[in-house]
């Protein structure tokens, strides 16, 4: 905006006896408005508040439902009566951020000494030596087979075989309800969404196959199923020759494909993204429901977002690469909503960014058992990045460890919360020249 000759500022920052009619927005006052403007303004200012979605609830997955509650009942038993709606209100706004939390315990790292450093990597060195290797199940699928470009390339691998390691737990089906945590563009759920087309498509061709041989021939149709892990790789189909990799799903034949009525993607990233598949997930001949909510983790009422999307479905959570404390956040999320998910599927990175009070209560009380307090926490953190960061070997073995440590009491926090109903397991899923954070936790019903 051009200011006037004689006038400091522009019309929209000029603020003075010249311009008495103009008042500093009271939403931003870095810019004013005309007073007699004031009302328009604010209604469509760029600094006015959001209308929070239904689904939002401030640090609903700061804690488990039933933590909370032991907090806020031990909170109360220590103030008097007329203290109580003071402590309600504390109880209300929850915790500091996940980020607040998460840039406080990085600052302590300054004043931590060589020997306390030295006192944790003895820690992590027992604990590692004593650990199993982690299991190799890395896979594949014949609906995404090798694509042009090492970049895409290594997106696709990773692809093919997270959606192997659902299809061998049974969790690759038109049946489900797909929510992607921390999904970005939402690549994985296109790859998911593929594959499930693929296999519908085989088993629609098998179908018809047997419904044209005579009523006394059994046929020889079988349905897809995850082929055996033999050493380090899984198998998909064998008939990825009939796939080709730049045909348009949208070209099947809509008459076949009846909508499947709990099928669908639930899309969830707190950032603004670019060139998302949304609409290429719409366009699939299986007609899923896409919704997509942009929400930090922290705050998602899953319950609710669900019930939003499709109240009947059979959720199965997904995500690649969820970064540090995103993961706890996520399996908060999915016990506070109190859903009887079908399964989980989450390859996990970053320990150096997870936050010692957003892990799961078992998971902090495995990590005190095997010696590591709370305050020890940001260097066991830190002892973690030496996996990735390309050091010499010794350095990134006690990395591994490091990170091993976190995830185990992961596991361990996941066993003790849904062990009785669910399989627990952590696999690595991809060759470390693709991904060196190639870790992933799954979860499934038992049968």
């Amino acid at each position: 905006m051009q200011r006037q000759n004689g006038e400091q500022f522009c019309s929209e920052h000029l603020q003075g006896e010249k311009s008495a009619e103009r008042v500093p927005c009271p939403l931003d006052p870095k810019h004013s408005v005309w007073a007699r403007d004031l009302a328009v303004h604010m209604a469509k200012c760029p600094a006015r508040p959001e209308e929070p979605d239904p689904w939002f609830c401030r640090n609903k997955n700061s804690w488990l439902d039933s933590e909370r509650k032991a907090r806020k009942s031990s909170q109360e038993e220590k103030v008097q009566d007329d203290e109580k709606p003071a402590i309600e209100e504390t109880c209300e706004k929850g915790p500091n951020t996940t980020s607040e939390l998460l840039d406080t315990s990085s600052s302590d790292l300054n004043s931590e000494t060589d020997a306390e450093l030295l006192s944790v990597i003895s820690i992590v060195q027992r604990f590692g030596e004593h650990c199993l290797p982690v299991p190799r199940q890395i896979g594949s699928h014949a609906a995404l087979p090798p694509c042009e470009g090492k970049e895409q390339q290594r997106h696709n691998t990773q692809h093919a075989a997270l959606v192997s390691l659902l299809q061998c737990r049974g969790l690759l089906s038109s049946e489900n309800f797909y929510v992607e945590f921390g999904c970005g563009k939402a690549e994985l759920s296109r790859s998911v969404d593929i594959c499930v087309v693929h296999e519908w498509k085989e088993a629609e061709s098998k179908a018809d196959e047997k419904r044209e041989q005579s009523s006394g021939s059994p046929g020889n149709g079988k349905s897809p199923e995850c082929s055996q892990v033999e050493t380090s790789q899984i198998t998909g189909s064998d008939k990825s020759a009939e796939y080709e990799k730049n045909e348009s799903i949208s070209d099947v034949s809509d008459t076949k494909a009846a909508p499947k009525a709990s099928y669908g993607f639930g899309l969830v990233d707190r950032g603004a993204n670019r060139m998302k598949a949304d609409t290429k997930l719409r366009a699939s001949p299986l007609h899923p429901v896409v919704h997509r909510a942009r929400i930090d983790i922290e705050h998602l009422d899953l319950a609710c977002f669900l019930k939003e999307t499709l109240p009947q479905s059979q959720l199965v959570a997904i995500s690649k690469h969820l970064c540090g404390a995103a993961t706890d956040l996520t399996l908060v999320a999915l016990a506070n909503s109190k859903i009887p998910f079908r399964g989980l599927v989450v390859a996990m990175c970053c320990r150096h960014a997870c936050v010692y009070e957003r892990l799961l209560p078992a998971a902090r009380k495995f990590l005190e058992e095997h010696g590591v307090s709370k305050e020890q926490f940001p260097l066991l953190r830190r002892i973690a990045t030496w996996a990735v960061s390309g050091v010499e070997q010794e350095r990134a073995q006690l990395g591994k460890w490091a990170r091993r440590m976190v995830d185990m009491a992961r596991v361990h926090a996941v066993t003790e919360l849904w062990g009785e109903e669910y399989m627990v397991e952590l696999v690595e899923y991809a060759e470390e020249d693709t991904t060196l954070e190639n870790q992933c936790l799954c979860v499934w019903r038992k049968s």
